[in-house]
């Protein structure tokens, strides 16, 4: 009895700890994000597809975004593509419980940052992709993440805080961002 209440216990805390691992991760501040990303674009998911790495021992995905706004970095062509790590192939899966996700026609704000491969990545896994999506309400475009959907001010810094739920209006958010490169740009 005593041991199957161990087991018990062990797969319960197992269980507890897989299911809430998003909520585990250390959030995020803005200005990190953004020191962090090489690019910033605003723009909508236009082609998503998997594949296998060239040793077929890891599946990435790609995203083809159609870029509208540029808040950061060079300018790019119409479009950016970014790879996570994750997908299905030949039926076979690979998820990893910070990777964000995608659907096509979706609006996003993206902080991207390229790899040691070259390819573009997101800087801080799910917490780089943000959502623009229509306030039901307000009919205003507005911003959010999944996990973390709040930006706000705490002691001067613009942080992600995951306690309380709510949005920010598109044109306010794209404002703090592109404030927070200007001022990054006047410490180099």
């Amino acid at each position: 009895m005593n041991s199957r209440y161990h087991f018990i216990l062990f797969v319960s805390c197992f269980l507890f700890i897989t299911f809430n691992a998003q909520s585990l991760m250390v959030n995020i501040p803005l200005e990190e994000l953004t020191a962090n990303a090489e690019v910033i674009v605003q723009g909508k998911v236009r082609k998503i597809w998997s594949d296998w790495n060239a040793d077929k021992t890891l599946i990435h995905t790609y995203v083809v975004v159609e870029l509208s706004d540029l808040l950061k970095g060079p300018g790019q062509s119409n479009q950016i593509t970014f790879r996570y790590i994750g997908g299905e192939v030949d039926g076979i899966g690979l998820a990893e419980s910070d990777t964000p996700r995608l659907e096509l026609d979706e609006e996003v704000i993206l902080f991207l940052a390229k790899n040691k491969e070259k390819y573009f990545r997101l800087t801080g896994n799910f917490q780089g992709k943000f959502r623009v999506e229509r306030d039901k309400l307000t009919q205003k475009k507005i911003v959010t993440q999944t996990g973390v959907s709040v930006v706000k001010k705490i002691n001067g810094r613009i942080i992600l805080d995951d306690r309380v739920r709510g949005r920010v209006f598109l044109p306010r958010f794209k404002k703090m961002v592109k404030e927070i490169v200007r001022e990054q740009l006047k410490k180099k």
